[in-house]
């Protein structure tokens, strides 16, 4: 079963991968606001920006962090 965080984690992998297309329809899924939408794309900027060491799976791990927090799953 897919849940907000499967889909965060693969609009995250849809930016990594310059598929904004993909990415913005997966965003407007899980969000209710461009004022959401434009904080996870500024978040997905910052954790894959070249400045970045992290691995491609901790980078992910992040997305799912940050979405647990907001929702306050399993905290």
């Amino acid at each position: 079963m897919i849940d907000i965080i499967d889909l965060c984690v693969d609009a995250y992998r849809a930016h990594a991968a310059n598929d904004f297309a993909k990415r913005d329809q997966l965003l407007t899924l899980i969000n209710t606001s461009e004022q959401n939408i434009g904080k996870w794309i500024a978040f997905f900027e910052t954790i894959g920006s070249g400045e970045s060491e992290l691995e491609e799976s901790e980078k992910e791990r992040l997305v799912e962090i940050a979405l647990r927090e907001k929702y306050n799953i399993f905290n």
